[in-house]
């Protein structure tokens, strides 16, 4: 019985996932973004690269010196970083892809990390650092595990490194609306403190390492 109840609740918490991610596509889609600007107020250049399966996405490439790939999460666009990119550019070559958007049929998690791979290549980059972003962190992990020899360094924020029926359960699929609702459309003050109460809780942040309190105070 536990059994059958951990299956349901974990196909709820699928179907929810699913309508959360495309509510976040829905989102982004209509989203005007704004340029990635450098100190002087000048956009950065956008290109943009195909991959081997026909999907397209843009990326920067600016600054010279080592290669700092950044890696966004699963919201997806390289406008995670634009404050980050023009600072790190002035001292390194700074990357940064779109998350793709689209998958052909019998594609898994690897496809990912088969788009860094074939942009890196395009780009003749041996070795790089990674940072990651999130699900950008997953991202990272696995390209590291697979391309020990391409990395320079790797730098996690906020990782995901494997999602369980503990990660996607009451508080994912409960209160993360509940949390999103009550810090999104509330009064600034009341927002940042509702924002530290569920981080507290573990909603958001699920360590109880010693920069934890920290990270919490910081939002």
């Amino acid at each position: 019985m536990a059994g059958l109840k951990k299956f349901a609740f974990g196909v709820v918490a699928g179907v929810a996932g699913a309508a959360y991610v495309r509510s976040i596509k829905r989102r982004n889609d209509a989203l005007v973004r704004p340029k990635i600007r450098n100190s002087s107020g000048v956009p950065l250049p956008v290109k943009r690269f195909e991959y081997s399966d026909g999907e397209e996405i843009e990326y920067v490439d600016v600054g010279t010196g080592d290669v700092l790939v950044w890696i966004p999460g699963a919201d997806g666009p390289k406008e995670t970083f634009q404050y980050q990119l023009p600072r790190f550019a002035q001292s390194y070559r700074v990357i940064c892809a779109d998350m793709r958007e689209a998958f052909s049929i019998g594609a898994n998690f690897d496809r990912f990390v088969e788009d860094l791979e074939e942009l890196l290549n395009d780009l003749e980059i041996k070795r790089a650092v990674l940072i990651g972003q999130s699900l950008g962190s997953a991202i990272a992990i696995r390209f590291a595990t697979l391309f020990p020899e391409r990395m320079r360094g790797l730098v996690l924020c906020n990782p995901l490194a494997k999602i369980s029926y503990d990660h996607v359960g009451f508080n994912r699929t409960i209160l993360t609306p509940l949390a999103m609702l009550t810090t999104r459309y509330l009064p600034t003050g009341i927002s940042r403190r509702m924002a530290r109460f569920w981080s507290r809780l573990g909603l958001w942040v699920f360590d109880d390492s010693s920069g934890r309190e920290a990270l919490i105070n910081y939002a």
